[in-house]
């Protein structure tokens, strides 16, 4: 049975962890709905990574559900601590589902950019063995390990345990693993860009926007080291160790449609720059201000001069063309 102290801790900790939890997942969806809108309406229909990031956001929300039903037990009894743990393995699970599929829908993505033979075979190897590794954490998650008091409240115990170390590794290698895709991943885009023919100054916000990764690295790190700690632990630790779970996935979601934003940004400032010219200097004439943005028409009828025209008015530099075009219009 539960002490008065273990149930306090247990409920306060799973108030935070819920909203922890659900906080990321919220804001992935949203982010990946915006995603998903953009390239639907433009190319008519979703890619092979948009469809894996769709799957690994739904295995997320999944993921969530399992958790807060496994907040919901009452572990003052023991049918509570075993409902616990039933919903407790079965959304460790999915969330790692979740972060490999996310991974790999990244993975897609730097397929679609890559011609270098080597290089997609990399590729190919990183997809599978991190579902190979997906084999390997599902063991280390149900295994039960020696020594664990909870064994008994154990779902599927069968008398059978492992090795402390054995479950550790089992648990701890995938995870450790994610991590070094991460790293690996985020440095990958700049042996791509490098070779693209952009300014530097795009190269460079190309490289940082498929590039952010490598938070997720920082995650992985500090979920391990917890993971190392408190892997027998009490039920609020296990309550506090869901965030993380939750949030590594969460955020590998949010970083992936962080490009698409980027892209939507440099449009609308491109589109605010061509059609939103500013008034001409105030040595010019009336006729030769422009007071508003041109209309398909007018654009049509100084067509061959037009080009001219925004090149110059953007210097802010007086040119007689300028009034020429406009006069004629």
């Amino acid at each position: 049975m539960s002490t008065a102290a273990e149930l306090a801790a247990y409920h306060h900790q799973v108030h935070e962890s819920t909203i922890a939890v659900w906080t990321p997942a919220a804001i992935a969806v949203i982010f990946l709905a915006v995603r998903l809108y953009i390239r639907y309406s433009r190319l008519g229909s979703w890619l092979l990574d948009d469809w894996l990031l769709f799957l690994a956001t739904a295995a997320l929300i999944t993921g969530c559900v399992l958790v807060s039903v496994s907040f919901a037990s009452d572990i003052s009894n023991n049918d509570g601590k075993r409902h616990f743990f039933t919903y407790h393995q079965a959304s460790s699970v999915v969330l790692t589902g979740a972060t490999t599929w996310s991974k790999c829908a990244f993975i897609l993505t730097l397929w679609g950019v890559t011609n270098s033979r080597g290089a997609k075979l990399f590729l190919v190897f990183l997809m599978a063995s991190s579902h190979l590794l997906l084999v390997v954490s599902g063991l280390g998650i149900y295994a039960p390990a020696c020594g664990d008091p909870k064994i008994p409240l154990r779902p599927y115990y069968a008398g059978v345990c492992l090795k402390e170390t054995v479950v550790r590794f089992m648990f701890l290698l995938p995870i450790v693993y994610g991590g070094i895709m991460d790293v690996v991943l985020s440095l990958y885009p700049w042996m791509i860009v490098r070779n693209l023919q952009l300014q530097n100054r795009e190269r460079l916000g190309v490289a940082i926007a498929m590039s952010l990764g490598a938070i997720t690295g920082v995650i992985v790190i500090l979920r391990s080291v917890l993971q190392f700690k408190k892997l027998v632990g009490r039920f609020d630790s296990l309550a506090f160790l869901q965030i993380f779970n939750t949030l590594e996935p969460a955020v590998t979601v949010i970083l992936q449609t962080i490009p698409i934003f980027r892209v939507l940004y440099k449009e609308a400032r491109a589109v605010r720059s061509r059609y939103n010219i500013q008034s001409l200097p105030e040595n010019q004439t009336s006729q030769s201000r422009l007071r508003k943005p041109p209309s398909a028409r007018e654009r049509a009828s100084v067509a061959d001069g037009y080009e001219e025209l925004e090149m110059e008015h953007f210097s802010n530099k007086p040119n007689d063309r300028i009034t020429e075009v406009l006069k004629d219009r």
